[in-house]
C-alpha cells in the first residue's frame, strides 16, 4: 500500500467510528435499562435513558443517529428488557421525529428550555409505552412505579446530557473538517 492509500484508510476508519460513537453510547444506554433501580418492586427505568440519547444526538448531530439506527436500538432495548418485540423501537423512531421537527425551537435554547421539553415528550412517550405495553401483554403497571421511574429518568437528565456533551465534544476534537 501507498502511504496515501494508509492515510486514506485511517482517516475512514477513524470517520467511521467517530461516526458510531453516538448510536454506541445510545446503546450502552439501552443496556442501562435493565438495571433495577433499588427500590421495592420492579421499578426499572425502562425505555427512557435511550430516550435521552435519541434526544440529545438528534438534536446535535441528527445525522449521526438515523431512524434506521433508533429502531434497531428499539429492537435491542425490548430485548434487554423483554418487552415485546417492536414497542420500543416504535416509541423511539416517533420520539426522534418529534425530536427532529422541534429541533430549531430547541438547539437555541439553554438547558432548562432543553430539561423542560425533555420532562413533557418523554412523559408522554412513557404514558404511551405502557398503554401499549397494557395493550399487548395486558400486564398492569402500577401507576407509582411509573411515576418513579419517571421522575428518576428525569432527575439523571442533566448527567447523562453532560456526558453525552463531554462525548460529543470528544468527537468534534477528532473529527476532520470536510474539504
Amino acid at each position: 500500500m501507498t502511504p496515501r492509500s494508509d492515510a486514506a484508510v485511517a482517516s475512514f476508519i477513524r470517520g467511521f467510528i467517530l461516526d458510531m460513537l453516538p448510536v454506541l453510547s445510545v446503546l450502552i444506554l439501552a443496556m442501562l435499562t435493565t438495571i433495577p433501580i433499588g427500590f421495592p418492586g420492579t421499578i426499572r427505568m425502562g425505555g427512557l435513558f435511550p430516550l435521552i440519547g435519541i434526544a440529545y444526538w438528534t438534536l446535535v448531530r441528527p445525522k449521526n443517529i438515523l431512524p434506521f439506527m433508533t429502531f434497531f436500538i428499539g429492537i435491542f432495548t425490548d430485548i434487554m428488557t423483554f418487552s415485546p418485540l417492536g414497542l420500543h423501537a416504535f416509541i423511539f423512531v416517533l420520539s426522534q421525529s418529534v425530536w427532529k421537527r422541534q429541533r430549531r425551537f430547541l438547539i437555541g435554547q439553554g438547558f432548562w428550555v432543553m430539561w423542560a421539553a425533555f420532562a413533557l415528550i418523554v412523559l408522554g412517550f412513557f404514558i404511551l409505552l405502557n398503554g401499549f405495553q397494557f395493550a399487548l401483554t395486558q400486564a398492569v403497571v402500577p401507576l407509582r412505579d411509573t411515576a418513579i421511574s419517571a421522575a428518576i429518568a428525569w432527575a439523571c437528565v442533566p448527567l447523562v446530557l453532560w456526558m453525552l456533551g463531554w462525548l460529543h465534544d470528544l468527537i468534534d476534537l477528532f473529527d476532520e473538517p470536510i474539504a
